[in-house]
């Protein structure tokens, strides 16, 4: 770095300071050890003379060869001198009595207290007792907010947030995570609990409206008393003796599952022999498979008993059978073995049975609207409408299902 050096020089007189201009043009300045002169002064005008593109360094004053000691070592440019401009590296601490002014930023490593436990204060926010990262929010990451904050626009949240409260806070003021008011009323408004609370408490619902009469079935549900049961039996047991006044009706709502289907029921003939007034409903005639009869069975079944709605499969653990006084309705009746229908109400069904196997219509009854896989053996039926719609001996038995009975 070069410098232009100026040095007045001059004399006292009469006890005043007066510029010297015997010395013109002979002032030198001479740079350590000062054994030639470096620089040669002009004289601009009253004693003052300049020095043009001085080096860093100590200097001496000379005056046509002789030192001029009332001037002493002058140091031009010290290393150690803090200039005004240009690049430098400061050492040590420096201590500033005023406050600094830097108008480029400041860039360091480490800004620390001056006094003991009074913080560091950036522009009226303080920073203090060993704040870190742990203690700002960041725009990434897990972290856990205590305190209350306050947000003045809706605040969108990418991820899931967790608001924690604890029972010294009024609940109706907290989180306030809506505009202006306690209750969202835009889509990407928070529900705090109080509100759900509040809806939720405000709704009325309707409890299941079911007769007295009715039993539903739901396996492996929640039984309850005169409502629900998981087997058919169990709520026949129920309900105790039904009379025509008061006829027991049975909704079969969820079944077990077996390897082939997952609405399965199954009913033993020694459940229902002897009983009247029972109707036991499907939800699909497709979807509700009801196994009808089971081993140790006898073949013989009479029972005021009426099915609705429902694929009802009579499987070969009970042979041939004798099924007298049941009503079967919009049903699909798969025989794997001869059924005879003595006495029985048949409509709106689907009757298949097994190669060879017959279906035997006996003593009175009523058959309407119903289509027969295989040849029927047909008695008088008499008193009732007697005909059988028609054949349809295409297609086959599906798979019976399998409880393991």
């Amino acid at each position: 770095m070069a410098i232009t050096f100026t040095l007045p020089v001059g004399q006292v007189s009469a006890g005043n300071f007066v510029p010297d201009e015997s010395m013109d043009g002979t002032i030198n300045l001479r740079v350590s050890p000062y054994s030639s002169a470096a620089y040669t002064g002009t004289h601009i005008d009253d004693g003052v003379y300049s020095f043009g593109s001085v080096a860093i360094g100590e200097y001496k004053v000379y005056n046509s060869g002789t030192e001029l000691t009332s001037f002493g070592i002058i140091k031009i440019g010290e290393d150690d001198a803090v200039l005004l401009s240009g690049a430098q590296t400061i050492a040590d601490v420096k201590t500033f009595s005023g406050q600094p002014v830097l108008s480029a930023g400041v860039k360091t490593d480490t800004i620390s207290e001056n006094s003991s436990a009074t913080g560091v204060t950036i522009d009226g926010i303080l920073l203090k007792d060993n704040l870190t990262t742990s203690n700002i929010v960041n725009i990434n990451g897990t972290q856990t907010i205590t305190g209350a904050k306050t947000f003045s626009a809706i605040q969108t949240f990418s991820n899931s947030v967790v608001f924690q409260n604890d029972a010294s806070v009024d609940p109706d003021i907290y989180p306030q995570v809506t505009n202006s008011s306690d209750d969202p009323s835009e889509d990407v408004h928070l529900c705090p609990k109080f509100y759900v609370d509040r809806v939720v408490s405000s709704v009325s619902v309707t409890p299941y409206q079911q007769g007295s009469n009715i039993r539903r079935i739901q396996y492996g549900g929640t039984v309850e008393a005169s409502k629900v049961y998981t087997t058919i039996a169990t709520a026949i047991a129920n309900f105790g003796t039904p009379t025509a006044t008061s006829r027991l009706i049975i909704m079969l709502e969820k079944g077990q599952a077996d390897s082939n289907y997952s609405n399965v029921y199954q009913l033993y003939h020694s459940t229902i022999s002897g009983k009247s007034y029972i109707s036991i409903v499907g939800l699909s005639r497709t979807e509700t498979h009801l196994i009808l009869g089971g081993t140790g069975d006898s073949a013989s079944c009479t029972a005021g008993v009426s099915f609705e709605n429902m694929s009802v499969y009579c499987t070969t653990e009970v042979s041939d059978r004798v099924y007298g006084s049941m009503t079967f309705v919009n049903c699909n009746i798969y025989g794997y073995k001869d059924i005879n229908f003595a006495n029985c109400v048949i409509k709106n069904c689907d009757i298949r049975h097994a190669s060879g196997e017959v279906p035997i219509l006996s003593s009175a009854g009523y058959c309407l609207s119903t289509t027969f896989s295989q040849a029927v053996t047909e008695d008088t039926y008499t008193g009732k409408a007697s005909y059988i719609d028609s054949y349809d001996t295409g297609g086959s038995l599906p798979t019976a299902p399998n409880l393991g009975s």
